[in-house]
Parts: structure tokens; C-alpha cells; sequence
């Protein structure tokens, strides 16, 4: 679901934006933040690596986004060495847009899956993810939003890093045909 603001084009997070997600208890549950995305500009990223510096004690996990078609990674491996240390909450790197990964048409439709060809080069953007940022493959989870595919993987992952308290509001609010 669309449930923050969100633009093709331009940055137009400025600000977090936090979605609560219910028990079925009125202020019962898990909060989601979106945050701005670093690599904007060096103005915005200095500004936003303040916020998550001062964002990260309060969370209970982290689920970072990378484009798969994004080569670019150096404004997000500097804020991740400069902000993430050994006390972090657990996280869960997730690259999306995998179906945008050369060979474009390379996605068995029926399967609803990466042909080959694409599977290797996913294989291998999880593996420079991993090495640039010295973080376990088991946590690195490539998705397609937009062919549903691979998310069932990612929301598991996800609830394995939430504390306990946290898990069944997640998993209740995730869509049926997802998992």
C-alpha cells in the first residue's frame, strides 16, 4: 500500500512519517517511520544523517531500501559507517525493483520470477551489498514490489528481527496475498 507520500522524480520526504500499525487495541501496536533518503544532496544528507543518529535509539528495527538498478552506493555506505555501530537495532537490507535489473525482459512471468540471466545479476548486487557494507547475505533480501515478488521472504526476515512484543501486530497487518 501507498501510505505515505511518496514521488517518482524528487525527494519529497522531508520529514518522518510514521503509520501506525494496530493490534485491534486503539494505540496498541507498531509504528513504521519513512525517513528522507540519503544521496539527495549533500545539504539534505548531512541533515538526515543528524536525524537518524537521533532516530535510532527509539527503534526497534531498521528495514533499509536500495534500488537494485542503483550502482551509486557511497552516500549510503558513509552514513552507514559513520551512524550504525556494533549497538544498532536489528536490521534487514531490502533492494527493490530487482525486476528493473539488466536483462530487463528476464522475468519468467508464469513463475512470477527473475529468469536466469537476472537471478545471476541479483546474486551479485546482493553479494557487492554485502561486501561494501560488511553485512550478512542472510539479511540482504531482493524484491519486486510492483510483480509482488519475493515478499513473503522479506516480511519473514523482517518479523525474525522484531522483538517479540512487536511480531504479531506485523504479521496481522500484512496483506493476505502477500504471504
Amino acid at each position: 500500500k501507498n501510505l505515505c507520500e511518496i514521488d517518482n522524480i524528487k525527494g519529497c520526504t522531508r520529514e518522518p512519517q510514521e503509520v501506525l500499525i494496530t493490534l485491534g487495541e486503539i494505540g496498541k501496536g507498531i509504528i513504521l517511520r519513512d525517513v528522507p533518503g540519503i544521496g539527495e544532496s549533500i545539504e539534505r544528507g548531512e541533515e538526515y544523517r543528524e536525524l537518524y543518529k537521533n532516530m535510532i535509539p527509539e527503534l526497534d528495527a531498521i528495514i533499509w531500501i536500495f534500488k537494485a538498478d542503483d550502482r551509486a552506493l557511497e552516500a549510503e555506505e558513509r552514513t552507514y559507517k559513520e551512524i550504525f555501530d556494533k549497538n544498532f537495532p536489528p536490521l534487514v537490507f531490502v533492494i527493490n525493483q530487482i525486476d528493473k535489473l539488466e536483462p530487463l525482459f528476464d522475468w519468467e512471468i508464469n513463475a512470477n520470477k527473475p529468469g536466469k540471466d537476472k537471478q545471476k545479476n541479483i546474486n551479485e548486487k546482493i553479494k557487492i551489498v554485502s561486501e561494501q557494507f560488511d553485512f550478512s547475505e542472510e539479511w540482504i533480501i531482493p524484491i519486486s514490489s510492483t510483480q509482488k515478488y519475493n515478499l513473503a521472504t522479506v516480511i519473514d526476515k523482517i518479523v525474525e528481527r522484531l522483538p517479540s512484543s512487536k511480531k504479531i501486530a506485523f504479521v496481522n497487518n500484512v496483506e493476505e496475498e502477500i504471504i
